[in-house]
């Protein structure tokens, strides 16, 4: 029986400068790339049946990180579609209103002030 799964997770770490800022400009990355980048890389591509991001901090090192899972495609394939919509992410991004942004900082902070209930 064989395994020919692939996988990769990337971890881009924040400057450490003022860690509650970059934590929370990290949930906001996450906020604004989870769904664009599950549809294009699981739904789109159907590359991958693990595609998430992840706010994270490794080591007291604040970051995001990326993992991907497919049953179909190399690493390498896995990385250049990982990049590829990253860049196109970035753009996106750049291009944003203020009121646009505004959005995803609300939902970050309604997601951080939300009690858990169980």
């Amino acid at each position: 029986m064989s395994n020919n799964n692939s996988g990769l997770c990337c971890y881009f770490q924040s400057p450490r400068t003022d860690e509650a800022k970059n934590a929370l400009i990290n949930e906001i990355c996450c906020q604004i790339v989870q769904e664009p980048l599950a549809m294009q890389l699981g739904s789109v591509e159907q590359l991958g049946y693990v595609c998430v991001s992840s706010f994270c901090v490794k080591a007291d090192v604040v970051g995001v990180n990326f993992l991907v899972v497919s049953s179909s495609k190399s690493t390498s394939y896995i990385k250049a579609s990982l990049n590829r919509q990253l860049e196109i992410l970035l753009q996106k991004v750049k291009k944003m209103t203020k009121s646009e942004f505004d959005k995803y900082k609300t939902a970050v902070k309604t997601k951080l002030t939300k009690t858990d209930k169980s």
